[in-house]
This record gives C-alpha cells, structure tokens and sequence, in this order.
C-alpha cells in the first residue's frame, strides 16, 4: 500500500476531485466502497490501484463477463461483480468510475447520485492527482497525432513525458512515480470529458466536426462536450474550431490570418507563434516528414500547446523525426505495383475526406463500417473528385452508396461492394489498373466486424501483403 502520508499529500496537491473536494471522494472511497461501471480499457488498472491507495469494497458490473485471469484478481480482492445484461440494475453507492463507453445521464448512474454516489471517471481521478505539468488535447480529428507530436516535442526538451488518456494504457497507476518536471499528455474524447471539469494545465481543440452522433444526442452536446476542456489553463484552438469557442485570450491556429492577438500562424514555409506584439519563428514546413495540410495543422496545434515548455529548437528537432501514428496514412507497402496506405483511424466522412485531399494521385478507396449516424453527402463530392473508384463494405455501404448516387448523376465513379474486408481488398486490388494507390479509409467504426479501428487495419495490411 502507498503511504499514508504520500496519498494526503496528493489529495492536498489535487483539491478536487470530478469538482468535488479530494479528500470527501477519497473518504467515500475508503468508507462506502468503490464501483467499476464497465470494465473497459480504462477501469481495468483500477482493479490493482485502488486496494493501494486503501479501498477495501470493490463492485465491479459489465456487460461481457471478462477473462480468467481478471477474474482471478477480483476473487483474491472479494470483489462484488455483477455481469450480462441488467448489470447496472443492482443498487450502486460509493464512488462510481463510469467507463467512458457509459453515458455519464444513464439511469442508473442518475439514480445512483440522488441517492449519494458520486460518479467519476478514471482520467478525472489521474488528472486530479498528477502533480506532473499537464497538456490536454482533444478534437474531432488529428488528436491522436497532435498528441503524440506535443509528447514527442516536450521529450525533445529534455522532459520525462508520461502519454496516455484515450490512446495507450492509462496512467492512473503511475501517479505516485510523476513529478513536477514530468509532462502528462492526455488525449481525450468527448466520452471523457462530457462530464468533466476543466483540466489544470494547458489544453488544446483541434478542431470540431461531426461525430459520434450515434452516442451524442446532437451536435451541441457534442461540441459542448469538447468545450469541457476548457478553462483550466493556456487553451489552444486549431484551425478546424468555431470562432465561437474560447475567449480572447486563447491562442488561435491559422494560416496567414493575424486577427487574432495570440496566435501561431503559417506564412512563406515557416510556422511563427505571435503573443502580446512579438512574433517568434517556430518550425520550418519542410520540417515535418509525414504528409498532408492536415498534419502541418496538427504540428502547429502542438507547438502552441508547448511552445513555453520546449520552445522552437526542440519543437522543430522532434517533428523531423516524427513518423506518424500507426494506421493514419501509414505506408504498408507496394504490391502488384500499388502503393498500400492503412488508414483505419478515418472513422468519420470528414477524416476521410480529409486523408483524400492529402494524395497527389487519386487512389482506389476501401469504405465503410458501422455507421456514427453522420452524413455521407459532403464525402461524395470529394470520393467524386478525389477518388478513381471506390469499394464498398460493412454496415453502412448502402448509406454511402446513396450519398454517392445523389451527387454522381452520371455515374462517373467506378464503384463495387463487398460483404467482407477479404473481398474488399480483393476487388480493390482488380480496380487499381496501371498502378493506382489503394487506400483504407472506412469514414466509418470498424464495430460491425472488428474490435477496433487497429485489428481492421492490421487485417488490412495482412490483406495486402497476401496479393504478392
């Protein structure tokens, strides 16, 4: 167990907790017991955390009964689990983690705070207890990659960078080993911070547009949802964000507009930060190695967001080594003499057509999956003027193919549909005469034959490999 002593002084350090003051969730915890509301990727550290921190009633519900081995570890604990269907019913008290996968209004998580819990998420409670300096992104695109850019600069100056949040493993667990001159980089979902309060430290918006309304009730909700990360220090907003969004002291992202008082901005091939009058040159364009506006965007979102931690040398030594994320564009290799990109992540129309705009030559695009509830209509006329032909796949092939009808009267677009990724790849392969690139970027979730967007994508490149 940690010490007494190191926990209080945490709790001291931490203030509140979700909005609510450190030490009354900590004795909530320790007197009435904790409950994991969904054993996801997020909650499952805390089945060892928290025993060490001093929490000795522990119920854990979930839909889907988990592993042996997570189950032999909540036996040794005496752990109350609660699985299948109906596995929030069950009376809940204490202090709730709510998996993020949980919206934060479901019933019984309502019932649970009229009644005295408090509901929490695991980020909420690592946010709160890190003493490390904190840099927070979040956004409908690009956060991942602004994320990994923001950790790979501040690395690059010298700090010891602790990288989780929506990406990786969390890092509740790791609390107790940060310090002051540790950076913690957080990329966060709307899932997380719907019911967040804003984050100590620096934070930063990508940009803002449709997603996830199959969870989110609408686009407000959505976008207020992100606004969440605001206000708890320096903001950031990219270029994709609503003028709306911020107040005037939040430094904005654009190209060659200086409207705005604090800003980084792009202009002749050099990327400048200009703050109170004074204009400071922070990368060269040429810097970064991987390609596309949209990932020039991205390097300057993260250059805002450390700039006064790393400062422009070790900003613009970490981007020329910056590869990118895995399955964002990612060169799986040549076969039967086309060029292969696994961009499984593009799991939004706007991230797809986004990907579409960044390749020269017009590439034989793979799509489709479980639908978000978005609108195909916009992505129809880029595939229209960015695409040689597309296949169609998964869930909402139909509703894409719609979209495309409606803005190709002519039926210029060669197009064909598949039932499996396998025969995806297959009629892709036969549409790439003369070499064409071949491309997956599905604008939708891998969830109707996947687990997640990475097992589609390495599925994906095993695919191709197979066409040698």
């Amino acid at each position: 167990m940690y010490t007494y002593y190191r926990i209080q002084e945490l709790l001291k350090n931490a203030r509140e907790i979700g909005g609510i003051p450190a030490p009354l969730v900590y004795r909530k915890m320790c007197r009435e017991g904790v409950v994991l509301a969904g054993l996801g990727v997020a909650n499952l550290p805390l089945i060892d955390f928290l025993p060490k921190i001093g929490v000795r009633t522990l119920s854990v519900r979930d839909r889907a009964v988990p592993g042996a081995d997570t189950l032999a570890r909540l036996s040794a604990l005496s752990a109350h689990t609660a699985f299948g269907e109906g596995h929030l019913d069950l009376p809940m008290r204490g202090v709730i983690f709510r998996t993020p996968s949980i919206r934060p209004d479901h019933p019984a998580l309502t019932a649970a705070r009229q009644a005295g819990a408090i509901v929490l998420t695991e980020v909420a409670l690592l946010l709160s207890l890190a003493t490390a300096d904190i840099f927070c992104i979040t956004g409908s695109d690009g956060k991942t990659t602004t994320a990994m850019m923001s950790a790979a600069m501040l690395k690059a100056a010298g700090r010891r960078v602790y990288l989780g949040g929506n990406i990786g493993t969390p890092l509740t667990a790791r609390v107790f080993d940060m310090c002051p001159t540790d950076a913690l980089v957080l990329e966060l979902s709307s899932f997380q911070l719907m019911d967040m309060s804003p984050p100590k430290g620096r934070c930063a918006i990508t940009n803002i547009t449709e997603n996830h309304l199959d969870w989110h009730r609408d686009m407000a909700e959505y976008t207020a949802a992100k606004a969440n990360i605001l206000g708890g220090g320096r903001a950031v907003l990219g270029v994709g964000c609503p003028s709306s969004l911020g107040k005037g002291d939040a430094i904005r992202v654009t190209h060659g507009d200086l409207g705005a008082a604090h800003a980084v901005f792009s202009d002749g091939g050099a990327v400048y930060s200009q703050e109170s009058g004074r204009c400071t040159r922070l990368f060269s364009a040429d810097a970064l190695c991987i390609p596309g506006r949209h990932n020039l965007e991205n390097a300057m979102t993260a250059a805002a967001l450390t700039m006064d931690a790393a400062g422009p040398e070790a900003i613009e030594a970490a981007l020329t080594r910056f590869a990118g994320a895995p399955h964002r564009t990612s060169y799986v290799g040549c076969f039967r003499g086309s060029a292969c990109y696994d961009s499984s992540i593009d799991t939004t129309p706007a991230r797809t057509a986004t990907t579409l705009r960044a390749f020269p030559r017009p590439p034989v695009v793979i799509l489709g999956g479980r639908d978000k509830n978005l609108s195909y209509d916009a992505l129809a006329d880029v595939l229209l003027s960015r695409a040689r032909a597309v296949v169609l796949c998964g869930e909402s092939a139909e509703k894409i193919k719609a979209a495309l009808e409606r803005a190709d009267f002519g039926h210029t677009l060669p197009q064909r549909q598949a039932a499996t990724l396998d025969e995806a790849v297959a009629l892709a392969f036969s549409l790439a005469e003369g070499g064409a690139p071949i491309l997956l970027s599905p604008a939708a979730t891998s969830f109707d034959q996947f687990r997640n967007y990475s097992e589609r994508g390495d599925a994906f490149a095993a695919l191709c490999r197979m066409q040698q």
